[in-house]
């Protein structure tokens, strides 16, 4: 295939919002190769600038509704194709609420995509977004790929129609290739490709020296239940209180419902001077404290909770990359990132992640050990300009095969 394909991005709100910049990473990559327009779902507040270069990407920015919006889905609803779309629309009644939401918009945008003859959408998570993509195909024929992460495999939103009707889907994990395939009753052997998200490689790669004025954990997640801050809080009132490490302390770099609940625990444990709430950081800033060697260890004690739980943390992957060593717990799919490297603890024992971190700030060699081999691991399987080139690689085998 010799044309050089105009691809579409699908996103929920990158690049505009907070929770997106591993798809900014694969956008600024992919860019490299392609033209793109990117079409966030939600046009949010841009957050931080991406690393894009915009020789060759272009964002439309719309709200869910506007007059343009209501103008393109008002014409459709003589059209035979919009009842089409309702009787698909409806075998979904879980979901049917959020595609209806969407569905003017998704309307206009198969509009505006025909109209830009892209030849192929690259949608991110199975739920409206995919939504929209579905939209795009059944009325305007536009063949589609789905990167399915992991809440969005096991909240089904159309599930079995998107794969059928799809190009082919991605998945980033083994667990969630297997849990996918499982939910399509293996119909799909064909379609379901597992290819890793990745990261940006540090090209200063042998410099493993940290500050040593004070031992700094990271611990970069949202604040919620299933990303287990309480047990890290925990784990460091043993490592403060218990073991007496005065000379050890913990950012804490997310938002979420529970900032008040854990900055009380921090209150009420009198780790005010060891444990700091530094908010959503924009992504390079994160990146410059790995950079400048600010951070000596990365946590996230993720739990599993309510059917949810950790697919393969991207946040882990960038530590990895500036050679900072990480623990995480059995949870999800972390295992595939850990296994050969890192440090894996149960799901909420906090001693154990205590003893971890005690071993890493104590034993120095282990420490270097640990920062080569976690290293070596992100640029063998999670390096993004490898796995992107992968996934370019399957489009156009399976574009040449329809």
């Amino acid at each position: 295939m010799d044309k050089k394909l105009k691809l579409a991005y699908l996103t929920a709100n990158a690049p505009f919002g907070k929770g997106e910049t591993f798809i900014n990473e694969e956008i600024a990559v992919i860019s490299k190769y392609f033209k793109v327009l990117i079409i966030p779902r939600d046009s949010k507040k841009q957050f931080h600038k991406p690393n894009f270069h915009y020789k060759n990407i272009e964002i439309l920015k719309t709200k869910i509704l506007n007059f343009r919006i209501l103008k393109c889905f008002i014409r459709y609803l003589l059209k035979k194709d919009f009842y089409e779309l309702l009787k698909i629309l409806i075998k979904d009644k879980k979901s049917l609420a959020k595609n209806l939401v969407i569905l003017p918009k998704a309307i206009f945008i198969s509009e505006y995509l025909s109209k830009r003859k892209i030849d192929l959408i690259i949608c991110h998570w199975g739920g409206t977004t995919a939504t929209i993509a579905l939209i795009s195909n059944i009325l305007k024929k536009i063949p589609y790929v789905i990167t399915y992460h992991r809440w969005d495999i096991y909240s089904p939103n159309l599930t079995y129609i998107k794969v059928k009707n799809s190009l082919f889907v991605r998945v980033i994990s083994e667990k969630g290739k297997n849990d996918l395939l499982k939910l399509c009753n293996y119909e799909f052997l064909n379609k379901i490709i597992k290819i890793h998200m990745g990261v940006c490689i540090n090209i200063i790669k042998s410099n493993i020296k940290t500050s040593e004025k004070k031992f700094t954990i990271a611990c970069p997640a949202n604040l919620y239940k299933v990303k287990g801050h309480y047990y890290l809080i925990k784990a460091m009132d043993y490592l403060v209180n218990v073991l007496n490490l005065s000379n050890i302390q913990l950012l804490i770099i997310g938002e979420g419902y529970l900032k008040k609940k854990l900055m009380s625990l921090v209150n009420k444990l009198k780790l005010n001077k060891n444990i700091y709430f530094l908010g959503a950081l924009p992504h390079n800033e994160l990146i410059n404290l790995y950079f400048k060697k600010k951070i000596n260890l990365v946590v996230l004690p993720s739990i599993e909770i309510d059917n949810e739980f950790e697919g393969i943390p991207v946040s882990l992957m960038e530590a990895m990359s500036y050679n900072i060593p990480v623990i995480s717990t059995f949870s999800g799919s972390i295992p595939e990132l850990l296994s050969e490297c890192g440090v894996l603890v149960p799901q909420k024992d906090y001693l154990a992640i205590a003893n971890e971190i005690y071993k890493f700030y104590t034993n120095k060699k282990y420490y270097l050990t640990q920062a080569l081999k976690v290293f070596c691991e992100v640029e063998k399987n999670f390096n993004i300009e490898k796995n992107t080139k992968t996934l370019i690689d399957t489009i156009y085998k399976y574009l040449c095969k329809n």
